[in-house]
């Protein structure tokens, strides 16, 4: 098969995104860390505090432990979820480029 020049374009843009997604982790902890310094208390940012600021809802599922399992994951760190889907895409982006 021939390689086209479009065949590394999404890998590319993946890995693209996702060092984004890095970088915005480490500029909300960077954030985080000035807000500690002045006022002496961290900041909690987690996803369920920036997803209605987005103007999306919160998730609802009948089940009770996809509920906890959405609670779970509205409750981490929005640096944790950010790095955690930066590391995801980086990955995909390179197995793709190969």
């Amino acid at each position: 098969m021939t390689q086209t020049s479009q065949d590394g374009f999404l890998p590319i843009v993946i890995m693209i995104v996702g060092l984004l997604a890095i970088a915005s982790s480490v500029l909300i902890l960077l954030g985080q860390a000035g807000f500690w310094l002045r006022d002496g208390a961290w900041p909690e940012v987690s996803l369920a505090y920036i997803w209605p600021r987005l103007g999306w809802r919160l998730p609802v599922a009948e089940w009770a432990g996809v509920m906890k399992m959405i609670g779970w994951l509205c409750d981490c760190p929005l640096s944790g979820v950010l790095f955690g889907l930066g590391l995801i895409l980086g990955a995909l982006g390179i197995k793709l480029g190969r």
